[in-house]
């Protein structure tokens, strides 16, 4: 998107998500936020330096937003592909390829989410995000077996890391060739291993 079209959008009400657009975009290409600044997410828009305050206090909040965002999206992905599967292994599977889908196509996303530039706690909206993400993720555990809620949250995190690790790993190409799959064939092998295993947890 070229600066003048940005600074287009902006002259028509759509400051805050050209800004949010921005961050995705310098995300994708870093890898992390730690190089985001307000300011050169102003240059990047086509608009004063001042003018991203208008909308954010400061960079926590315009990252605030960003993760906040993702994980709404990310939930409402995972909700759909858990949708009337009636059985549990598939559904686990399902929510795992659902998640390196959104990993796949939304990484300046996931990268905020789950990086250190903004704490889970920063904005109500972005913690009530995390913790519904989170849940649907603990509900795999629940597709397994009936569990206590701690067990749930323990097993949630394992499903959570490995998902997480394999879809950084497979976007970063640093999976060998000589593994002969794919990232969809791995969450699968992966998530089916781990189903089981869960199953058989006392």
């Amino acid at each position: 998107m070229s600066m003048t079209l940005k600074s287009h959008r902006y002259h028509h009400g759509d400051l805050r998500q050209a800004l949010v657009d921005a961050v995705l975009a310098m995300v994708a290409e870093s890898g992390d936020a730690g190089g985001v600044t307000l300011r050169e997410v102003a240059r990047r828009v086509g608009v004063s330096h001042n003018a991203p305050y208008r909308h954010f206090e400061d960079k926590e909040a315009l990252l605030a937003t960003v993760a906040t965002e993702g994980f709404q999206m990310l939930s409402a992905e995972l909700r759909a592909a858990r949708a009337n599967v009636d059985d549990g292994e598939e559904r686990f599977v399902r929510t795992g390829l659902a998640y390196l889908r959104f990993a796949q196509q939304h990484r300046g996303y996931l990268a905020v989410m789950h990086g250190p530039a903004v704490a889970k706690s920063r904005t109500p909206a972005l913690q009530k995000a995390a913790n519904d993400a989170f849940q649907i993720l603990k509900d795999v555990a629940y597709d397994a077996r009936d569990v206590r809620v701690a067990e749930a949250r323990r097993l949630g995190a394992v499903a959570w890391s490995f998902l997480y690790g394999l879809a950084t790993l497979t976007s970063n190409g640093q999976v060998p060739p000589s593994v002969d799959a794919s990232p969809e064939r791995l969450v699968d092998i992966g998530l089916r291993h781990l189903f089981r295993s869960f199953v058989a947890v006392t």
